[in-house]
């Protein structure tokens, strides 16, 4: 009969440390590899949050400050151009994003809170940085106005009291306090709200909605730069297409990017908020006021943004110098990316 030999001690020692060294490798390997994937699906989807928001801004960037005063000229006519009047039971909040003889806001106003003490007023290397943004467009209605405004264009020549009056007098056109009818194309009223703000591309000022009759609407130039003295206008067409005034406060809150929007009139508080991105930690705009760019870069985790803090004390590659400190985590890896628009208006 055959004798079966059986494993000596030494022998299953030794396979035992095989299979343990074998085990430690696999697992090493799928940790690594379950790792790298949860990393990769963290930036994909921070990616597609901070995507998707610079899509639905990159469409509203478009028409920052069409129509209106853009405040080159150091003098805050945006502001201006936007403020109260005896008419006016509330001041916008485009009549806070700047004020009367200074150089800070416009149609773009950066800010590290809320209007107006949070204003950021001092540039910073030829920058306005802060990590909030006001800002205020212009969105098409789709109706063109009759040429027939209610009354003629004329010089300017009772108005030589407004301190910017030899700048603009040899121009014709309608002025600040000046008042309009708007009639559409084949007659009747402009579809504007009472207490809004229109404007038309290329005319330059808003002009503030007085009320709608059967057969127009009734508007006046910017009534308060008026009150403030200061001249503002322009040649105004017919056959140019109404836009409606909009404005907006970008910001994070509850770890989300929010768009806070001024749309019912008098427009001095938020209509409603709009969820633009979730799982944002961090924002940064930098506006040079001279070559109208604008850079807004947001920090964004992914979808194990949940998981239990192990500080890695890392801070996420492309975050700007200056802005506020954020630190990545262990498990909470930060997507950083950026976005340049050129204000063209």
């Amino acid at each position: 009969m055959m004798r079966r030999r059986a494993f000596t001690l030494t022998e299953f020692l030794i396979a035992i440390i095989i299979v343990g060294i074998v085990g430690a490798s696999v697992f090493a390997a799928l940790y690594s590899f379950f790792e790298s994937y949860g990393h990769t699906e963290d930036y994909a989807t921070a990616r597609e949050e901070i995507e998707g928001a610079f899509q639905d801004l990159s469409i509203v960037f478009s028409n920052v400050g069409l129509g209106m005063p853009n405040n080159r000229d150091d003098g805050g006519s945006f502001a201006v151009a936007f403020s109260a009047n005896d008419n006016t039971p509330k001041a916008s909040v485009m009549s806070l994003m700047g004020e009367k003889g200074a150089a800070w806001g416009g149609p773009v106003t950066v800010t590290t809170g809320e209007l107006p003490g949070k204003a950021v007023k001092t540039l910073d290397g030829g920058y306005y940085s802060g990590s909030e943004l006001y800002y205020a467009w212009a969105m098409p209605t789709g109706v063109l106005v009759s040429s027939d405004f209610g009354r003629r264009m004329k010089k300017p020549s009772t108005l030589s009291t407004l301190e910017n009056y030899n700048v603009l007098s040899d121009d014709r056109g309608y002025w600040s306090g000046d008042s309009l009818h708007l009639k559409m194309i084949g007659g009747g009223a402009v579809p504007v709200s009472a207490d809004g703000w229109v404007v038309f591309p290329s005319f330059g000022a808003p002009l503030w909605v007085r009320g709608n009759t059967v057969g127009h609407t009734a508007v006046s130039v910017a009534p308060g730069a008026h009150k403030k003295k200061v001249l503002l206008g322009g040649v105004l067409y017919g056959l140019e297409e109404v836009h409606r005034v909009r404005a907006a406060r970008l910001r994070v809150a509850s770890g989300n990017l929010i768009q806070e929007l001024y749309e019912t009139p008098p427009q001095d508080q938020p209509s409603h908020v709009r969820v633009l991105a979730r799982n944002i930690v961090g924002t940064w705009f930098r506006f040079n006021p001279k070559d109208r760019i604008l850079t807004f870069s947001l920090a964004a985790r992914g979808v194990n943004a949940t998981l239990p803090e192990r500080a890695s004390g890392v801070r996420p590659q492309g975050w700007p110098a200056g802005a506020p400190e954020i630190r990545e985590g262990r498990n909470h890896r930060i997507l950083v990316e950026s976005m340049t628009w050129r204000i063209r208006n």
